[in-house]
């Protein structure tokens, strides 16, 4: 067999590796051409919709690297092109004036047209009032094109939206925690300022007592005394509510263990009772707590109806309330067991009661009055 020389077959060898050089070379400029036959396509945006200045994705093939050789426009606006450009994707900006259309591109002459990119014209934020408060607050959102929005959230919560329009929404916020506001519309969200929840002022206790001030002399009788949370401790930053109605504040502070108290004075004889008691601490206004003042029964009479042994009875007192079946007189015959004597209500009002019974001539009676398990004094009598 023929054999070549050492250094033939170093050459020859050689040959070879240049000629697989050139075919991968040639193969590599060939998929290069392919993308630069002048033929160019667009895939995909992503986004499909945005506002002016939204940054918008193409994919597709025969784009130019170059990021100056590509022109892209959206509905006959030229949009700018970002870096970094490929042959398969290019990154633009919305540009201002933008109008809903398609996308066009451009490369070296060659043209070709893609999907529709919607331009929205999002909502405006121009103020919102208050920026804190706290669950079941209504809150004012100013602006313009607001008539689209949808929802109102609060760090991620859906408020109940009152009232809507183009300049103007009213909605009330929910149970949610401090973050930011967002109005949702079809295409998308706008963001807000930040919402502050507060703690709600609490009422926790309430009580009679007998207030003395230190600035007079002896007790001025008795007052309302309540404690609770997340209030203030300054009178002038403080309003209290009895059944609704604006009460003075005799003294506001804290107690021994740092719980904000107030005192504030009773009410008219002729309250209704039980009583809400509300207090609103720098705009924050709490839930209505329940407080029952104990009724006082002051005195009794009564006359005899006809000559039976039945007698008409009248019970004087304070803080009786309007009458209700959480509320009774009760009255019994004092003995080794005290027996309840049946009676009939005649009339029932704040302070003074009018009942009807059957008594029996030398024997003790005890009556009191009950106000939701608050009861007053007792009074005997003999008839």
């Amino acid at each position: 067999m023929f054999a070549l020389p050492p250094g033939l077959q170093r050459l020859l060898a050689l040959g070879v590796m240049i000629m697989v050089w050139l075919m991968a070379s040639q193969c590599a400029q060939d998929n290069v051409l392919a993308e630069l036959d002048g033929t160019i396509r667009i895939d995909s945006i992503s986004p499909a919709a945005g506002p002016v200045g939204t940054t918008v994705k193409i994919y597709g093939s025969g784009f130019s690297s170059t990021v100056n050789h590509n022109e892209v426009s959206i509905n006959g606006i030229k949009a700018s092109i970002l870096e970094p450009a490929s042959l398969t994707t290019l990154i633009i900006q919305v540009p201002p004036n933008s109008t809903t259309g398609k996308v066009s591109l451009k490369v070296d002459n060659v043209m070709t047209q893609g999907p529709v990119f919607t331009v929205v014209d999002p909502p405006i934020i121009l103020s919102v009032t208050p920026l804190q408060g706290f669950a079941g607050y209504r809150v004012f959102i100013n602006g313009s094109k607001l008539s689209q929005v949808s929802d109102v959230r609060f760090n991620g919560v859906a408020g109940e939206i009152f009232s809507k329009s183009s300049a103007e929404i009213v909605v009330i916020t929910p149970n949610s925690t401090t973050g930011v506001i967002e109005l949702l519309f079809p295409e998308g969200k706008v963001t807000g300022p930040v919402f502050t929840y507060l703690p709600i002022p609490v009422i926790d206790t309430a009580g009679i007592i007998q207030y003395i001030r230190l600035d007079a002399e002896g007790p001025l009788g008795s007052a309302i005394a309540f404690l609770g949370r997340h209030f203030a401790t300054d009178a002038a930053k403080l309003k209290v509510y009895l059944n609704a109605q604006s009460v003075d504040i005799l003294s506001a502070g804290l107690d021994n263990d740092g719980n904000p108290g107030v005192i504030i004075g009773m009410p008219p004889p002729e309250t209704d009772n039980p009583t809400t008691l509300e207090i609103e601490s720098e705009g924050i206004r709490s839930l209505p707590f329940e407080f029952v003042i104990p009724p006082k029964l002051n005195d009794l009479s009564y006359n005899y109806i006809g000559n039976t042994m039945r007698i008409r009875l009248d019970a004087y007192g304070s803080y009786f309330g309007v009458a209700n079946p959480l509320k009774q007189v009760k009255v019994f015959q004092v003995g080794a067991v005290n027996i309840p004597v049946p009676l009939t209500v005649v009339s029932w009002t704040p302070t003074l009661i009018t009942m009807e019974l059957d008594i029996v001539h030398g024997e003790y009676y005890d009556v009191s009055v009950e106000v939701k398990e608050e009861i007053s004094e007792v009074i005997r009598f003999r008839p």
